[in-house]
């Protein structure tokens, strides 16, 4: 699998730039395809990206925190009530609903996913998102990506965001 995913990045990168951003202090590097920018986002992630398209949005951030409890315990909470996780989605976005959840892993290391979606309502127009989160624990650090983009586009831009994650590395 992982195969693909960089022959699909090398693939993409063929026709486009590709950046890499290093975080040394926070112990990480990914690399983006050129239809693809850094920007700012709320909250302050340690990495954000979004695609460049107006009319294909996609976005891409990486959260770290340290984390002082027990690694185990943490993912076997998260494998046993991802339910707990789209509560706090559920916050913000009452109609979010789990698609998937499972295990995976980020840069060679075990990592957990929940995928879900919800609607986006502004004024009369409502938009499906499809929004992925990946949770990985590495070195007392707690990782978090977080991918987003409308329902319509999901089967598009999952492709590049799997390019993307397929990339990541633990510095």
């Amino acid at each position: 699998v992982l195969l693909l995913f960089v022959s699909l990045f090398q693939s993409a990168s063929i026709a486009s730039e590709v950046k890499t951003y290093r975080n040394n202090q926070l112990g990480f590097e990914i690399s983006y395809l050129g239809n693809w920018e850094k920007s700012h986002a709320p909250g302050n992630p340690a990495f954000f990206i979004k695609r460049k398209s107006a009319t294909e949005p996609g976005t891409i951030s990486i959260n770290v925190a340290n984390f002082t409890g027990n690694k185990d315990t943490f993912m076997r909470q998260v494998k046993a009530n991802p339910e707990k996780f789209i509560e706090k989605i559920k916050q913000r976005f009452p109609n979010a609903k789990m698609l998937e959840n499972g295990e995976t892993f980020l840069g060679g290391f075990p990592a957990y996913f929940i995928t879900a979606n919800y609607t986006l309502k502004n004024m009369n127009i409502e938009i499906g998102i499809v929004a992925m989160k990946i949770f990985c624990i590495k070195d007392r650090r707690i990782y978090l990506v977080s991918f987003e983009t409308p329902s319509l586009l999901f089967k598009k831009i999952f492709n590049e965001f799997q390019a993307n994650l397929a990339t990541f590395n633990f510095r």
